[in-house]
């Protein structure tokens, strides 16, 4: 029979070096989980959500007279009150020659972002690309 102590000796020496390497690996992972924990933290109160809402044109609302606040939203509720859908070209046309003041924002990017809001205030709809209308019952601007 052989003897085989200093064998298991010699294995008992490198599982004890494994053990200190993996201890080592260990704090180093624990450090950067600290690290990364800190910079998560940082972020969620940088990121952190707001109950408040901002919004290029906010949503049209009636100012009490049946008319819409916004004179954006006023010159689109006018112009498609005839039921007649129209381009976002035609819209833009009519409110250059109606003197719509759009400040330093393009005309057509600024009626198209009233739109799509007053779209999700189910007051008017697209009903081919570019082309827009009332929803049925908005047609007095109601």
């Amino acid at each position: 029979m052989k003897d085989i102590r200093q064998d298991l000796k010699e294995r008992l020496v490198d599982v004890d070096q494994e053990r200190v390497r993996i201890q080592s690996r260990l704090a180093e992972l624990t450090h950067i989980e600290s690290g990364l924990k800190s910079l998560l933290e940082a972020e969620e109160k940088r990121w952190k959500p707001s109950t408040e809402t901002y919004t290029l044109f906010p949503p049209p609302k009636p100012n009490g007279s049946g008319k819409y606040s916004s004179p954006i939203a006023q010159f689109i509720m006018a112009a498609l009150s005839d039921g007649k859908p129209k381009t976002l070209a035609d819209l833009k046309k009519g409110a250059q020659l109606d003197g719509i003041d759009f400040g330093d924002k393009k005309p057509g990017r600024s009626i198209h972002f009233a739109l799509v809001g007053m779209q999700q205030n189910s007051m008017v709809e697209m009903v081919g690309k570019g082309v827009w209308k009332l929803v049925q019952g908005n047609e007095k601007g109601h």
